[in-house]
């Protein structure tokens, strides 16, 4: 006996929508898709949960300085134009890794051709208070600056003896805990806490 079409057709389909359910990998996830947690009760306790907020850091050249940023994650640095900002957001499960990372480098005015450097990251570990660093590393070796836990409004100021730089934590968005880095030009000698 000959089956009707659209039984064959209907067949079809299920046996395609049953196979699909099946392959839906990793790999296959869309760019741009919020990051996905794979794993199982084996997992870490320092995992980080699914529902906190992951951090941006948006840096700004109000300095007269030429200045670049390289993100951890991205292959080339990006030039950051004086009354300009560059951001970036990020979500690491890892919480001894920050959610945001990058480094800086500036040119003096006067010293042309030396380039200096400024690390700056942020984070939202799921035990502590968001936090950000912005460090210089001196000629010891010994890193200071901002290395602080931040509460909304709350800003830390590290002096590099070349430029000034200011980080406020920001009001939450509705996926990240905000920070801003304010580069200015000098105002005083190098500063801030060792970190």
């Amino acid at each position: 006996m000959k089956k009707p079409r659209s039984v064959s057709i209907i067949s079809l389909t299920v046996a395609v929508g049953l196979a699909l359910t099946g392959c839906s990998l990793p790999g296959s996830i869309p760019l741009g898709s919020p990051p996905v947690l794979i794993g199982d009760a084996t997992q870490s306790p320092t995992d980080r949960s699914a529902s906190l907020k992951g951090t941006r850091l948006c840096v700004i050249n109000s300095s007269t300085s030429a200045m670049s940023i390289l993100w951890r994650g991205y292959p080339n640095a990006r030039e950051i134009p004086v009354g300009e900002r560059n951001c970036n957001s990020g979500y690491e499960t890892d919480y001894n890794v920050p959610d945001v990372k990058a480094t800086l480098s500036y040119e003096v005015l006067g010293e042309t051709g030396k380039v200096r450097t400024l690390e700056v990251e942020a984070h939202n570990f799921w035990q502590y208070q968001p936090g950000a660093k912005s460090v210089i590393i001196d000629s010891a070796g010994a890193k200071r600056g901002v290395c602080h836990d931040f509460s909304v409004g709350q800003s830390k100021f590290v002096d590099t003896g070349w430029l000034r730089g200011v980080m406020t934590r920001m009001d939450d968005s509705a996926d990240n805990k905000e920070f801003e880095f304010a580069l200015s030009d000098k105002i005083g000698e190098p500063g801030g806490v060792p970190c």
